[in-house]
């Protein structure tokens, strides 16, 4: 795959400096997702629960895929609208 920019700003290897995932949203959800993950690991048997670890593994792979690919779409749409605002701010400048 050909180097991509964007695909290195969304994940995290340009301008990652200042940034941090500090919100009390966000660590409120992640200790929820813990305890309910070893609550579900008690009720199931080993091949159960590497079944379930393969399949949120899987589903977190995929969602990351996704979610690089909104984010890049986003980001391109957003430039093509700075483009036109520059173009039509050229154009009244013109007239």
């Amino acid at each position: 795959m050909k180097y991509s920019m964007i695909s290195d700003l969304y994940n995290g290897n340009v301008g990652n400096e200042n940034f941090s995932l500090n919100s009390k949203e966000y660590h409120k959800k992640r200790k929820e997702i813990l305890a309910q993950s070893e609550e579900l690991k008690k009720t199931f048997d080993h091949e159960q629960i590497k079944i379930i670890d393969d399949f949120v593994s899987l589903n977190l792979h995929m969602s990351s895929i996704e979610n690089e690919n909104i984010f890049s779409h986003g980001l391109r749409v957003g430039a093509m609208l700075v483009i036109e605002i520059f173009q039509l701010q050229k154009e009244q400048e013109e007239e």
